[in-house]
């Protein structure tokens, strides 16, 4: 018996080889590789905080399984999601795994391209700023008095940019078209869409100098 066993190795293993290639060409019989750039997704932001930049929108992903299923994806059934719980201003790097892949059991990822990504996360505060108008042309402010409604603007946004604001001002009013007024609605310039106003432009009042006292208790009214 043991002779039989041991009689023709090489041909055995040739068999047994040849066995495994027809197993492995069956089994592999409808399946197939594909790419997808799949947008990241961020779970779990902390109250507060907020992204400012980011080195990366998407991950370029390879999947590799049934055809079948690969022919049936939707939108949403590969996602790419990083959970950002407990984490604090500055910048931050995230590693990419396979931990971090959504995606129908039946499907192995291959690749992640890139597989890490590189965020700017900060704090967001609060300030009342003043409003300053801004005029298009020369203003002799010797000769009128300029105020706002309301004079004072409150602004939410990411601490790097609120923090260095001293104030805020109107789209620049072109002279001498306006002057005086009792009252023009103008709008406050915000050059950072990040940024959030409690109202997006106020009433300018232009009143030359030198009035009276009534005059000036009836404006504040």
């Amino acid at each position: 018996m043991r002779g039989e066993i041991t009689k023709n190795p090489g041909l055995k293993i040739i068999s047994f080889i040849l066995a495994l290639l027809l197993w492995y060409n069956i089994s592999q019989k409808g399946m197939t590789e594909i790419s997808r750039d799949i947008s990241v997704e961020y779970i779990n932001i902390p109250a507060g905080i907020e992204i400012l930049d980011k080195d990366v929108d998407r991950v370029s992903l390879s999947v590799y399984g049934s055809e079948q299923i690969i022919k049936t994806l939707k939108q949403g059934d590969i996602r790419v999601v990083i959970n950002l719980e407990d984490s604090e201003p500055g910048k931050r790097t995230f590693k990419i795994g396979k931990d971090n892949i959504r995606l129908p059991s039946a499907l192995t990822v291959t690749d992640i391209n890139p597989d890490t990504i590189t965020l700017v996360l900060d704090r967001i505060i609060k300030r009342t700023l003043p409003v300053r108008v801004r005029f298009s042309g020369a203003f002799d402010r010797k000769k009128y008095r300029v105020r706002t409604k309301p004079a004072f603007v409150d602004v939410e946004g990411p601490s790097t940019i609120v923090s260095k604001l001293n104030f805020l001002s109107t789209e620049p009013l072109k002279l001498p078209d306006i002057m005086p007024q009792e009252g023009i609605r103008v709008p406050i310039s915000n050059n950072y869409k990040r940024l959030k106003l409690s109202v997006e432009e106020v009433t300018v009042i232009i009143r030359p100098k030198g009035e009276n006292r009534a005059e000036k208790q009836k404006e504040e009214r």
